[in-house]
């Protein structure tokens, strides 16, 4: 039994919903590998074969339509939402907070708050971005998520070399790592720590990094395993291979999963975004019935070229 990432590539929940219900009634899924695009993998999607749908999204409501219809079919789920509350220009095309909180809260009537993960990440900070507006918005949204989740993942923003590009003409944002000295966290990060752990200890949340370069258990802050083997047993009595998925960025905890995304797929455009791509394929490459999330197979088994 695989877990089967739903994804970290792309939001596949906001955008490709119905290509994704197409395939689980299917029973199978085929996937690109994002280095090698000739290689394609076939996924099954049966409910005995599948531990987990790990769907990560920054806008739910075009898979609540088909809950149901996962619930009846059995598959064991858990979602992480991100919701971050930063403004349009970082975000451009991302829902307002208060209408993808709400749709957190439908998901938590239906599965559980012990199946749904927040996710305020990333964290920017900045003369324009204070750590007193950041503990703010933090504040605001988890009092929106009370009851509905059980934890959040954080991490500050790290400038990846196509971020720094995007980030580029925009002031008023911080580089963590520039204000880093000989290993010291830079006081705008231990600052805000300290209030966020605070905040969701406040709201009966437990907090954890994701993927961070800074050590943030001083403040009761332990890194976490967003594909957490641990949490699988606790929630789905399933015991999982824990090894690190050696797949993933050095600083990720998590155990291995296969992904049904594509990288350069999400239309949400945020600035931010390391695994964005300035080019987003568009809509006409895209075919719901395909087993394939963006393209189709031309020529040998296994063998199909980008976008025949």
């Amino acid at each position: 039994m695989r877990v089967v990432s739903v994804s970290r590539r792309t939001d596949i929940p906001a955008f490709y919903s119905q290509w994704l219900i197409n395939r689980i009634r299917a029973g199978y899924a085929c996937s690109r590998n994002p280095f090698n695009p000739r290689q394609i993998s076939t996924v099954i999607l049966q409910p005995d074969k599948v531990a987990c749908l790990v769907f990560w999204s920054k806008d739910p409501r075009p898979l609540l339509p088909h809950l149901d219809e996962l619930i009846q079919r059995r598959f064991r789920m858990l979602f992480h939402t991100t919701i971050t509350a930063l403004p349009e220009f970082l975000e451009p095309h991302v829902p307002a907070s208060d209408v993808v909180c709400s749709a957190v809260r439908q998901l938590a009537k239906r599965l559980g708050p012990e199946k749904l993960i927040w996710r305020f990440d990333p964290i920017v900070l900045g003369r324009d971005f204070s750590v007193e507006q950041t503990l703010g918005r933090f504040e605001r949204l988890a009092a929106e998520l009370a009851g509905a989740v059980q934890s959040v993942r954080i991490s500050f923003l790290q400038r990846y070399a196509q971020v720094t590009a995007r980030l580029r003409n925009i002031s008023g944002i911080d580089d963590l790592d520039a204000l880093a000295c000989h290993g010291k966290i830079p006081n705008v990060v231990s600052d805000t720590a300290a209030g966020l752990s605070e905040i969701a200890e406040k709201h009966g949340l437990k907090v954890f990094s994701c993927a961070e370069r800074f050590d943030l258990a001083p403040w009761g802050i332990a890194p976490g395993r967003c594909l957490d083997p641990q949490l699988f047993e606790k929630l789905f009595n399933l015991r999982l291979d824990p090894r690190k998925d050696p797949g993933q960025r050095p600083a990720c905890c998590c155990m291995r999963s296969v992904d049904l995304g594509m990288y350069g797929t999400c239309r949400h455009g945020c600035l931010y975004c390391y695994a964005a791509t300035d080019r987003v394929l568009g809509a006409a490459v895209h075919d719901p019935e395909s087993p394939l999330l963006f393209g189709s197979f031309r020529g040998k088994k296994g063998q199909g070229e980008l976008f025949a």
